[in-house]
């Protein structure tokens, strides 16, 4: 039950902040598609992630099998958050400082609004 409530907790606190930044990393006038994406991804990864844990954990009414089951997914998705959160701490800094590089193919439309000067969208739109 604890588990559950961070769990609860986790996305209350992050869901905000994630469609805030999927919709600040587009134009105005894409909003809607950056929203639309944000959600169609949340709902494949849920039931990705519902349908590995269901094969893993088997039918609740095999006991045994089940709880052998939530002991082999609970650590891995220990690991999983631990190695999300570890990549985000090592890289989110690293962005904020400028580190991270323009790549040559990005459009316009794909650069976050600050980056984009008028000199800047004439060089990327030749």
């Amino acid at each position: 039950m604890p588990t559950l409530l961070l769990w609860g907790l986790g996305l209350a606190a992050l869901t905000p902040a994630v469609v805030s930044a999927a919709i600040a990393s587009l134009p105005a006038d894409r909003a809607g598609l950056a929203s639309g994406i944000n959600n169609t991804a949340r709902q494949a990864g849920g039931a990705i992630g519902i349908a590995a844990y269901g094969a893993v954990t088997g039918p609740p009414g095999a006991t045994e099998h089940f709880i052998r089951g939530l002991h082999v997914t609970g650590p891995a998705t220990t690991g999983l958050w631990l190695i999300t959160a570890l990549g985000i701490a090592t890289l989110v800094p690293r962005m904020r400082r400028g580190v991270a590089s323009v790549s040559p193919g990005r459009t316009e439309a794909s650069l976050p609004r600050k980056e984009v000067t008028p000199r800047r969208a004439q060089t990327l739109k030749k």
